[in-house]
């Protein structure tokens, strides 16, 4: 059982790539619980494999262009997100959401280069502030040293528990796309957001620059150079 702690102690607090099957298996678990015991998911629905692990994965989790972080807390996994780089597979969420390749298309000329964000889950009791933030800061630098420009993403949107992570989003810099009312039905209210790295807000910006101990070296700090300038 999980001692939930009344404030996050940076020292008790680890975000690291996930490197080995135990610990893939720690995201598919935090997801699990956020995207399937939390939002009451029928189980029935979910594809048997995923009944029987009770997990919550896909193919996209084992190929070599994605990446994943976890957050521990106490050696605890509390928390989770994951980073596809564009390859042939293309993204998972180009399939639900087809404006996502058509703003792929439309920047073609300019020689951007896109990454999905996405699978961002942490324990309800341990939302906002460190975590959320370790996990977006940890995605978006090895995002940066990839040399991706873009990274596109989706939001909960008003579902009790998540208003704080959309609201990061929003505050961070993605750009909201599409009518928030056509998404509904999948699974909850979900809108897309695309952030282009050079329109990433303060004080986001200058954070990303600052040294976060509790993230593994060296995505706990960017150099700026390597931050793409505003436009």
């Amino acid at each position: 059982m999980i001692r939930v702690p009344a404030k996050i102690d940076s020292e008790r607090l680890e975000i690291r790539l996930a490197r080995t099957i135990g610990e893939l298996r720690d995201a598919f678990r935090v997801r699990y619980a956020v995207f399937v015991e939390e939002k009451h998911m029928k189980k029935e629905e979910l594809p048997e494999e995923q009944r029987l692990l009770e997990l919550e994965l896909d193919c996209f989790d084992f190929v070599e262009p994605t990446r994943v972080f976890n957050a521990y807390y106490d050696g605890t996994a509390v928390g989770t997100v994951r980073l596809i780089l564009d390859s042939e597979y293309g993204f998972p969420l180009e399939r639900k959401f087809p404006i996502f390749t058509d703003i792929k298309k439309s920047e073609m000329k300019e020689r951007r280069v896109f990454a999905e964000g996405s699978r961002i889950a942490i324990l309800k009791d341990y939302r906002g502030g460190k975590i959320s933030w370790g996990l977006l800061k940890a995605d978006i630098i090895l995002a940066a040293r990839e040399g991706v420009t873009d990274i596109i993403s989706v939001g909960n949107i008003g579902d009790v528990g998540f208003d704080v992570a959309n609201n990061v989003f929003i505050k961070l810099g993605y750009n909201p796309l599409g009518d928030i009312s056509a998404m509904q039905g999948f699974g909850s209210r979900i809108m897309p957001l695309h952030l282009k790295m050079e329109n990433i807000k303060d004080p986001f910006r200058s954070k990303m620059v600052e040294d976060t101990p509790y993230i593994e070296r060296p995505y706990n700090q960017i150099d700026p150079d390597n931050l793409l300038e505003k436009r």
